[in-house]
């Protein structure tokens, strides 16, 4: 779960949701186009606004106040459980990847490639096959370890 509104809990995918709150993924798939869905994110309180505003909501499925105030509760909880870990390392968000992954690899990558040509030109000759082969496979090592050099090494290693 990546955030907590005054409303409830964000969860970053419906796999999330579902495993976090035990809400049926059928249930979530009925509801596409919902306001639940915004972004990529599962905004619980606007789930279950939905889920419990459907016109076949049966009176036996609809849950008094007490009910939804103690579910409440349940959720605060475990969304508090998984802020408590993600600021204890012991989970990364997803845009914390993404943006790692942006910065220490695709940025590498994207300006390996980009000077690639110039580099490529002046290490290659089209006549002489091999020399370019073996110049080719120089500069995707040399490309290689320029990415394994920015990727932090884990536990010291």
């Amino acid at each position: 779960m990546s955030d907590t509104t005054d409303l409830g809990p964000i969860f970053d995918s419906q796999k999330q949701c579902a495993s976090v709150t035990g809400f049926p993924k059928e249930i979530m798939k009925a509801a596409q186009g919902c306001l639940a869905f915004r972004n990529g994110r599962v905004y619980l309180y606007d789930l279950l606004k939905w889920y419990f505003s459907r016109p076949e909501m049966k009176d036996s499925e609809a849950l008094d106040l007490t009910q939804m105030r103690a579910r409440l509760a349940e959720q605060q909880a475990i969304a508090k459980e998984f802020e408590n870990r993600e600021q204890d390392a012991e989970w990364v968000r997803v845009c914390d990847v993404e943006q790692f992954l942006t910065e220490k690899v695709v940025s590498v990558l994207r300006a390996a490639l980009i000077s690639m040509p110039t580099i490529m030109d002046v290490r290659t000759n089209p006549h002489d096959p091999e020399l370019s082969r073996k110049e080719l496979t120089v500069w995707s090592q040399e490309t290689l370890k320029l990415l394994r050099d920015k990727i932090p090494k884990e536990n010291g290693k």
